[in-house]
């Protein structure tokens, strides 16, 4: 079966993009770390959890709250919770499952991070809440466009910090620049991650794959095997968003041939790739998540894992049965005519 290569021109710009954002954003963390925005907040929080149920459930309710972006989500919660979860012996491993699962879509064993930073200044709640409210303003004045709010937020960040006298220019621009090489290993995995997606598509094996499953398979059976085939396709090569770049204008033309609602194909290739983005190692949803809560991006896929695949079960059988009920509905429609 023949397929056509696919051009990657975007990879370079997409690469780019991601270095400035992921390390800017390193950046940020770093200074809201220093001047004690963090520790200010853990403190805050801490007056309103004082159990471990409590504590995770202040991390979903934050982790709505500021939701705006998965980059954001993962990076502030994570960064800002840290602390508090490991005084109540919250596992890294399930900090980093809760603030992706409000960023995104057990062995609980304690891990704990004993470093210490030091703050320059009383830590005040205000630390934190600027920066943040500042980025999801800025992010929202320019169209969501993460790039220029993180570079909004930095100025904003050296105003406030320098014109308060906290860090000096000299100290601010270090911690910046010592934030962005703590994203370094981050970066790696993920642009590594976007080569091999990169390559994936020119070999056109997504295409490959739904080429076969459509010769093989009945219309009724179509969204099911879209969904599993695209979820294995995902979890090898980690970016959901390339996926469904390539998937979505095959899949569409295809339910449309197949007299399959469209709706129905294209949710099959989403929930493919949140389903694969989860359970992947080295997917940009991991690899954020698990560098913002200070755990191991393999331990935290591997334990978020059975949530995963528990979920990619029902929402299988959801497939299966909806193929089955499009087909009878389809039949007793020509009935009718």
């Amino acid at each position: 079966m023949a397929f056509t290569l696919v051009p990657v021109d975007n990879l370079e710009a997409d690469t780019g993009w991601l270095i400035l954002v992921c390390g800017l954003m390193g950046s940020i963390i770093k200074l809201i770390e220093v001047t004690g925005g963090a520790q200010a907040f853990g403190e805050w929080a801490g007056r309103r959890a004082k159990s471990r149920e409590a504590t995770q459930m202040w991390i979903f309710i934050l982790g709505c709250i500021i939701f705006i972006d998965d980059y954001l989500n993962s990076m502030t919660i994570g960064s800002c919770m840290k602390k508090l979860t490991d005084q109540h012996k919250v596992s890294r491993e399930m900090l980093s499952y809760i603030t992706a699962s409000t960023a995104a879509p057990r062995s609980e064993k304690i891990d704990l991070n004993t470093g210490e930073v030091e703050i320059k200044g009383i830590p005040r709640l205000f630390t934190l809440i600027i920066p943040v409210v500042g980025m999801v303003f800025f992010t929202i004045l320019f169209d969501l466009d993460m790039q220029h709010g993180v570079i909004a937020t930095i100025a904003l960040c050296f105003v406030l910090f320098v014109g308060q006298k906290r860090l000096t220019a000299e100290e601010f621009w270090d911690y910046s620049l010592e934030g962005i090489k703590n994203m370094i290993l981050l970066l790696v995995l993920m642009v590594l991650a976007y080569i091999f997606a990169a390559v994936n598509d020119q070999v056109g094996s997504t295409r490959f794959i739904i080429d076969v499953a459509v010769e093989h398979a009945s219309p009724q059976m179509l969204p099911v095997l879209i969904f599993l085939l695209l979820a294995v396709t995902e979890f090898i090569t980690g970016t959901n968003w390339g996926m469904y770049i390539i998937a979505l204008p095959i899949v569409s033309p295809i339910c449309m041939g197949a007299d399959i609602p469209v709706a129905l194909g294209c949710g099959a290739v989403i929930s493919a790739g949140v389903l694969g983005s989860c359970c992947c190692f080295y997917s940009d949803c991991t690899v954020i998540t698990s560098s913002a809560t200070g755990c191991d991006n393999f331990t935290h896929a591997w334990t978020q894992m059975p949530f995963g695949l528990l979920a990619g079960v029902v929402a299988a059988i959801g497939y299966l049965i909806a193929g089955f009920f499009m087909e009878m509905s389809i039949d007793e429609t020509a009935k009718v005519y």
